[in-house]
């Protein structure tokens, strides 16, 4: 009992504890600011028209969407074809612009799965929605549930109840903070028992 006890006091075991707080933060493998459109491409099919505007570089994208008498979207990949990888981009974030004075209407995202750049399915994972809250998912829970092949993703923004038209500050493909934070705990408390044991 009394070596449990000592290794639970350790600074190495108490300072992993409160590390998966701090990965959120600390290592983010990408994060797209819009200031561009380099890393989004619209899909417009049949009679509707959903267009992208980059604000001339000011930080926020403005996706308008003209009818929803039919299908139109706009997929966020990394240089418009590629690929986030779910092991270490495992979390999506999303943040509309809080102030955007042309949001009207409504939004929802779906993630699309992919193992070594085949089609796998696709789960919505952001109802339809007027929020500007930032939110996020999860996406590599969600593959292991669904999909557990996947080993690739990217998300899909559909503007719904048009016409109508969003602003968006950013997109992130994030490590998820939960696995990052217990494999530096692990790391650590490893450390911290060798140390114990010289």
């Amino acid at each position: 009992m009394r070596p449990f006890r000592s290794l639970l006091a350790t600074p190495a075991l108490l300072s992993a504890l409160a590390l998966p707080t701090l990965t959120t933060v600390t290592q983010a493998n990408f994060i797209d600011n819009l200031n561009d459109l380099s890393n989004l491409i619209v899909n417009n099919t049949g009679s509707s028209t959903t267009t992208l505007d980059d604000n001339s570089g000011d930080g926020t994208v403005l996706i308008e969407r003209d009818t929803t008498a039919a299908d139109t979207f706009v997929d966020w990949r990394e240089s418009q074809t590629g690929f986030f990888n779910l092991t270490t981009e495992g979390e999506f974030i999303l943040t509309p612009d809080a102030i955007g004075a042309t949001n009207s209407g409504s939004y929802n995202v779906n993630i699309l799965f992919y193992e070594d750049n085949n089609f796998q399915g696709e789960r919505q994972v952001i109802a339809d929605t007027s929020s500007t809250s930032s939110q996020t998912v999860d996406v590599a829970a969600l593959a292991n549930s669904d999909f557990g092949a996947a080993n690739q993703w990217f998300a899909r923004i559909r503007l719904v109840n048009g016409p109508g038209a969003f602003e968006f500050d950013s997109f992130a493909a994030v490590p998820e903070p939960a696995s990052s934070g217990l494999l530096m705990g692990l790391a650590l408390l490893g450390v911290s028992m060798i140390r114990r044991r010289r």
